[in-house]
C-alpha cells in the first residue's frame, strides 16, 4: 500500500463525504483501488494513473499531493490497450479505441495497420449513433409491418376455426340424418 488509510467510520462521519463519487462500476463489474485492492475506486488521479477509493484517495492526497487532479473514477479517461496512453480516435476496422501513437504511420505489425480508419472520437460516436437511429427505424418500420400480417393471420386463423366448427357442425348433421 502507498499509505495507510484512515478507518471507514472517522471518514463517513465527514460533512465532505456527502459530496463524494459514488463508487464505479464498470460494465456492471465494480473496480477496486488500485492501492489497497480492498475497497471499491471513488476516484482516478490524472498524476498517479491510479483508481482511488475514498479511504486511500484522502491518506495519499492529503499533503505532497495534493495538487494532482482527481476526477470521479467513472470519469476517468481511455486508455489505448497497446501503448497505455489516453485515446484520441476510434479505428472502424479494429472496432477499439486508439492513442495518437496508433494514427501515426507505424509498420504493419508493431501496431495496428488502420491508421487511415481512425477517426476522432466524437465523429466516431456520432456515426454510431447515426447508424443506430437508421437500425432502429428499421426495426420499428418491420415492426409494424410484422404486426400488420400478424394480425392479418390471425384473422385468417379465427376464419379457418369457423370453417372447421362449420364443417364439423354439418359432419355431426349428416350422421345424425344417416343414423334415422
Amino acid at each position: 500500500n502507498m499509505a495507510s488509510a484512515p478507518s471507514s467510520s472517522s471518514l463517513s462521519s465527514s460533512p465532505v463525504c456527502a459530496a463524494l463519487p459514488t463508487p464505479v462500476e464498470a460494465k456492471g463489474e465494480r473496480e477496486f483501488c488500485d492501492d489497497c485492492r480492498e475497497r471499491v475506486a471513488a476516484f482516478y488521479c490524472a498524476k498517479c494513473e491510479f483508481l482511488f477509493c475514498i479511504e486511500c484517495d484522502a491518506a495519499i492526497h492529503v499533503r505532497l499531493l495534493k495538487t494532482h487532479t482527481r476526477v470521479p473514477a467513472d470519469q476517468r479517461p481511455a486508455f489505448c490497450p497497446i501503448h497505455k496512453k489516453e485515446t484520441e480516435g476510434f479505428c472502424s476496422v479494429d472496432q477499439r479505441l486508439a492513442c495518437l501513437a496508433c494514427t501515426a504511420s507505424v509498420p504493419p505489425g508493431e501496431c495496428f495497420a488502420h491508421n487511415a480508419s481512425v477517426q476522432p472520437i466524437a465523429v466516431a460516436a456520432a456515426a454510431a449513433r447515426e447508424t443506430l437511429s437508421s437500425l432502429t427505424k428499421t426495426f420499428n418500420t418491420e415492426e409494424k409491418s410484422f404486426s400488420h400480417e400478424l394480425g392479418a393471420l390471425r384473422l385468417l386463423r379465427a376464419t379457418i376455426d369457423e370453417r372447421i366448427e362449420h364443417l364439423e357442425a354439418a359432419v355431426v348433421c349428416s350422421r345424425d340424418a344417416q343414423a334415422a
